[in-house]
């Protein structure tokens, strides 16, 4: 899926273009296979705030998430929100610090379900009503995604003050 290989055999396949001779295509000799661990768990995500009312924002919102994996792998979470809740059209929440999407690794030290809150800047998002989608893996199974019950409802206020410009 997307971020893993399914089980299975494959050959390899290497296009090599260096943008003055023609293309080539390279085809490994054998198939490597990828095998899948039966006995691992996938990880869980839910919602805390987000399942019974909407959260209020104006530059962030706190968003408390529960994180739980049988087996004590690392879970990678990143997220995104929509106007429209199953949309393919998201987008990330952005950490303006590193110019990137925000993607976190939870460190789990039992299998039991571990509290997480992830503060989303919300300042340069328009004012609206949105759902969020949080995708979650340990990169042993396919990516899992989770929609929001309810909305983070980002307002920014009026902007009050000042004289029209002339």
């Amino acid at each position: 899926d997307n971020f893993l290989v399914k089980a299975g055999r494959y050959y390899i396949y290497v296009l090599a273009n260096d943008g003055v001779n023609p293309m080539q295509q390279f085809v490994s000799a054998g198939r490597i296979t990828v095998e899948r661990d039966l006995n691992n768990a996938a990880p869980s995500v839910a919602f805390v705030n987000l399942t019974t009312a909407d959260v209020n924002a104006d530059e962030t919102a706190d968003i408390e998430f529960t994180v739980s994996d049988a087996d004590v792998d690392p879970v990678t979470l990143q997220y995104f929100f929509s106007e429209e809740k199953e949309s393919f059209r998201v987008s990330p929440f952005w950490d303006f610090a590193t110019d990137k999407p925000v993607t976190e690794v939870v460190t789990l030290t039992d299998a039991n379900a571990k509290s997480h809150t992830i503060s989303w800047d919300t300042y340069d998002v328009p004012d609206g009503s949105y759902y969020v989608m949080v995708r979650y893996t340990d990169y042993k199974h396919t990516a899992g995604m989770l929609w929001s019950t309810n909305k983070v409802v980002v307002s920014h206020g009026e902007v009050t003050g000042g004289n029209e410009p002339s």
